[in-house]
């Protein structure tokens, strides 16, 4: 209702991620100074939400560190987050996936670039 007086349509979904932020230590918190500043440790995130010269100075004076784990310092860094499809690395081995020169079959065409992989018949 607060929302729809000022003529704004907000998904629910985002008052349910604001919710489970606000109660994920059991405790009901803010989403204040004080709150964020209770919830987590992480510089860069204090630092995105109020404050930013205070927490980022006091961060360089006492030698604090970012474990760089958090969504905010993600996007700050421009890196994948920690979540959906950001929350695990995956590598592929090239040499799996490309065939060596013994297993490729000639060109079809002269001149063509590309080369087919080879399969031997039965």
């Amino acid at each position: 209702k607060t929302m729809g007086a000022y003529n704004l349509n907000v998904d629910y979904r985002h008052f349910l991620l604001l919710a489970d932020i606000m109660t994920y230590t059991g405790e009901v918190r803010g989403i204040t100074r004080a709150g964020m500043t209770s919830m987590d440790k992480s510089i860069l995130m204090l630092a995105s939400f109020e404050n930013t010269t205070h927490h980022l100075f006091d961060a360089a004076i006492h030698g604090y560190k970012d474990s760089m784990s958090g969504v905010s310092e993600s996007i700050i860094m421009g890196q994948p987050m920690p979540c959906g499809t950001g929350l695990f690395k995956l590598t592929a081995s090239i040499p799996t996936l490309c065939p060596s020169d013994e297993e490729l079959a000639p060109p079809l065409v002269d001149g063509c670039v590309g080369h087919l992989p080879y399969v031997k018949s039965r």
